[in-house]
């Protein structure tokens, strides 16, 4: 006769002192195969077992040889609860049999003889002789590598290829130092969330940060160490957060810092039971934790300050409450200000301007929870390392197959000050209808991605396309977290319940990148401009990067020479900057404006240089050093070209906005010299105003007047000599022709105003070229990190000339002590500032004059000193700035030097 049993969800009615809803019941029959047979009533010793926890504690098994013989797993030992019992009568009672077990227990097994009982639990597997008595100890099987575990999240050091940490459920925080495997407990309690600064440079100074379980009114923060010293005392980590009660100062940890500060986090925020962290970039790296809203720290988690809506959304999520908490949180590793965040309820949020008013840029096309649920939990959104316009979410419940995973190409303009519509597009086609828990990029090529889901790893090699499991032997387990570990390319995996593996990536073989062609090249100077071609070779499956100049050998020389040495002055645009390729991309070009002048100076060369060649494995092939030949195309000195309409206006496109002009504005600025009336007085007048225009155009103004503007706030001025008025000193702008101009290009790089997204594109070349230029030596050097936000803003508000407000001053020093402004963002704010640009637009107009119309700083030959620069701004000055009544464009545009450039004056 054969006996079933059924552990059920049933709240205990015959169990005495046990009453809790929902804590578990057992019930057997007899002859279960008869389809009249009926199940008993509860058992009197079977109930109350899991205490509310029967979804996930409700493990039953019977011995093969004797049905008298139940073993009953649970939660934990409490009033309605049990880690196991034993029943040796059929279930007729039950004894507590938890010695030595670890608490939520989810399998048990029979061996085949029926000798021996296995369970697993949270904590791992043991076992016992069938027969021992209820009570008797158990065996544990978990070894050192724990194999067993269940991961909820894994950190990887950013140099090391063993030291990690990880948090696991009722296991606390394991941490790894030395061989794969060999681990040890540095935690107690619920891990979570395990993070370590990408920063470290060595194994020593290390700042790691850990999660416990999290609970609203209770406790919510995390534990943190800045030293590895702290990882064999176990429980020694200090505490920040919200958990109650007063700082705790002294005894001082294991780290030297204070053992619990409360670090501005609300107790009473919903928040999940692990909490979301990420770390942002910087040195020490930022860091951000998620409850109902979103928390950013720049003193590694001892003050956080909402960096968000707070709550973001106050709408409830299912049966995670209201407001809806964050379940992920993903931040740009090249730019703080990218930040984006998924709730449990399936939304995303996000800002590509740092500000606190996150985006909501969900989109309705997401896929809704079978079951009906109002729970869309967001297993993952991830930031392409590479690209911050592309990011992805991935949701952690049973979404139909193919679309458990969502990319978005246009986030920075849909989570900008003016959203545009998100584009979002079905990126999980080859996984199925499987939870989605943990998402990785591949940070060498954008295109390889790795999604964690509950039956295993999947990988896509075209950019979510497509996707396939990934790695033979991995076996079919949940996996909750995924991290690469970047110097030795390690894939690790952190799984719940068969603790975590790694496999090695595949890294870049070497790659060249040079010139097309052979090393000489050449061009006849009526052409206009050149096209030069820079190609890869090698392994180009990864990202690279290189840097290029032009140079020359003509120095100061007047532009009459004819040595043969090409001159930036008057024979071709000084041209430099950064080419990234992507994956696969195995050419791009360079354009390089040459300039058409009147001059019979035969053949003439000048160089382009490749430096600098970024990426793994890349290096410079060959050829790297161009030398360009510009053949000439007059016979003899001709009349100067300057005088042509269409020369003059093209000229000023590539002397002042450092590209070729768009044929709308070349048509437009000619003829509006050529077609004036009356003729021909009008003329020399419709000259001066259409070259002052340049400079005070959007684009220039944007461009080449911020850069001045950017060196004035981060460096002051400078000191210059002049003889106006007897010899003195004076101050005079600090940036050089040599720094402005590959400055200029990069703001100005690919925007034409009017001309497609040309706004978004300014916008994302001001946050590219601010973040840059805040990681320069000179900068840093200047401005160190251990300066306080009151120094920094008071220093830049000094070098601009007390520009700011003391308001405007305040809020800035707020902003950046609270951790919602970057440095980046506060210069840029300085620079911007409206008293600033008016205080120096006379100053900035008479340097341009010398930039951009004569191609030289204004102390260089033919001057020595600022004395002409120091003229020209008495005399705009004196005429309140009217450059057109002060005569100053027309001087200089008739001026021998600036028609001497482009022919015979």
């Amino acid at each position: 006769m054969v006996t079933a049993y059924a552990a059920t969800s049933e709240t205990p009615t015959s169990t005495p002192g046990c009453t809790s809803s929902g804590s578990g019941a057992l019930r057997k029959q007899i002859d279960p195969f008869n389809l009249s047979a009926t199940w008993s009533t509860q058992l009197t010793g079977g109930g109350g077992f899991c205490d509310g926890q029967c979804d996930y504690d409700m493990p039953i098994a019977v011995n093969p040889n004797d049905p008298n013989e139940v073993y009953l797993g649970g939660n934990a030992r409490g009033g309605c609860a049990d880690g196991m019992k034993k029943s040796t009568n059929g279930g007729l009672s039950f004894t507590r049999d938890d010695n030595s077990l670890h608490a939520d227990s989810h399998a048990l097994v029979y061996d085949g003889a029926g000798t021996t009982i296995f369970t697993g639990n949270d904590g791992g597997v043991w076992k016992r002789s069938s027969s021992g008595n209820a009570g008797s100890a158990w065996t544990n099987l978990n070894k050192a590598s724990l194999n067993t575990l269940q991961f909820q999240g894994i950190a990887v050091h950013p140099l090391d290829r063993d030291l990690m940490i990880g948090g696991t459920q009722d296991n606390g925080t394991e941490y790894q130092q030395t061989s794969p495997g060999n681990w040890r407990n540095a935690e107690g309690g619920d891990g979570g969330y395990a993070l370590i600064d990408q920063s470290a440079t060595n194994t020593t100074n290390v700042t790691m940060y850990h999660t416990f379980y999290n609970f609203t009114g209770e406790q919510i923060g995390f534990d943190r160490t800045v030293n590895t010293a702290c990882l064999p005392l176990q429980d020694s980590w200090p505490t920040r957060g919200a958990f109650g009660g007063s700082n705790v100062l002294t005894p001082v940890p294991c780290d030297g810092t204070a053992a619990y500060l409360q670090n501005g986090i609300n107790i009473n925020d919903n928040v999940l039971f692990y909490a979301p962290m990420a770390l942002g970039p910087g040195a020490p790296n930022t860091l951000y934790f998620g409850t109902d809203r979103l928390y950013r720290s720049t003193d590694r988690g001892d003050t956080m300050t909402v960096a968000s809506q707070a709550p973001i959304n106050s709408a409830a999520c299912g049966s995670l409450g209201s407001p809806c908490p964050i379940s992920s949180i993903a931040i740009w590793p090249q730019g703080d200000n990218v930040r984006m965040v998924g709730l449990a309820g399936g939304q995303i949020w996000a800002t590509s301007t740092g500000s606190s008013t996150l985006v909501n840029i969900t989109s309705a096309s997401f896929p809704a929870n079978p079951n009906g649920s109002a729970n869309k939990f967001v297993g993952r959104v991830v930031i392409d390392p590479n690209n911050k316009n592309t990011a992805y979410v991935a949701f952690s419940f049973y979404a139909p197959a193919g679309q458990g995973i969502w990319k978005i190409t246009n986030l920075v303009a849909a989570s900008g000050t003016s959203p545009a519509a998100p584009i979002w597009n079905a990126a999980a086609n080859g996984i199925p209808s499987i939870p989605i828990n943990a998402l990785v990029i591949d940070p060498l090529n954008s295109n390889v991605l790795y999604a964690g889901t509950d039956i295993g790893v999947y990988s896509s090699t075209d950019g979510g396309a497509n996707w396939a499991p990934f790695g033979a032997g991995f076996p079919r387990v949940a996996v909750f977290d995924l991290a690469i570990q970047p110097s030795n390319r390690i894939l690790r995996a952190g799984t719940h319940g068969r603790g975590v593996w790694e496999i090695p990536l595949i890294s870049p073989g070497s790659s060249t990148v040079q010139f097309q062609g052979s090393s000489s090249q050449s061009i006849t100077e009526g052409q206009v401009s050149m096209t030069i071609t820079i190609t890869r070779s090698g392994d180009i499956s990864f990202p690279a990067s290189v840097n290029y100049a032009t140079s020359d050998n003509a120095g100061n020389n007047d532009c009459s020479v004819t040595n043969g040495a090409a001159s930036a002055r008057c024979d071709y645009i000084a041209t430099s900057g950064t080419l990234n390729f992507a994956a696969n991309e195995a050419a791009k070009n360079i354009l390089i404006p040459i300039v058409d002048d009147s001059y019979a100076e035969g053949p003439e060369t000048f160089s382009l240089t490749l430096s600098n060649p970024g990426g793994i494995n890349v290096s410079l092939g060959s050829p790297s050093v161009l030398t360009i030949t510009i053949n000439d195309n007059d016979g003899s000195n001709g009349p100067n070209q300057i005088d042509v309409s269409s020369f003059f206006v093209r000229q000023h496109y590539i002397d002042f906005l450092n590209r070729e002009a768009d044929s709308a504005g070349l048509s437009f600025w000619t003829n509006n010299i050529d077609n004036c009336t009356p003729k021909p007085s009008c003329t020399d007048l419709q000259r001066i105003n259409s070259s002052a225009a340049f400079f005070i155009s959007i684009e220039f103004q944007n461009t080449g007047y911020l850069v001045e503007r950017i060196y004035k706030v981060a460096f002051g001025s400078s000191t210059g000599n002049s003889t106006t008025g007897g010899a003195h000193t004076l101050q005079v702008p600090v940036v050089r022709l040599s720094e402005f101009l590959p400055d200029t290009q990069k703001i100005g790089q690919g925007v034409v105003v009017n001309v497609g997204d040309w706004q978004q594109q300014l916008e994302n070349n001001k946050q590219a070229f601010t973040e840059e230029f805040v990681t320069r030596s000179r900068f840093q050097t200047a401005f160190p990190l251990t300066m306080t936000a009151a120094q920094f803003v008071n220093t830049m508000n000094t070098n601009s000339g007390g520009a700011l407000s003391q308001s405007d001053r305040d809020n800035l020093v707020q902003a950046l002590t609270n951790g919602t402004m970057t440095r980046a963002q506060v210069l840029r704010a300085i620079a911007e500032n409206q008293t600033l640009y008016n205080a120096e637009f006379n100053r900035a107009f008479v340097l341009m004059q010398f930039f951009g119309y004569l191609r030289r700083n204004p102390n260089d030959f033919p001057d020595a000193d600022y004395t002409g620069f120091e003229f020209w701004l008495n005399k705009l000055n004196s005429f309140n700035g009217n450059f057109v009544a002060a005569e100053m464009v027309k001087a200089f545009i008739t001026s021998t030097e600036y028609r001497k450039r482009f022919g015979p004056a």
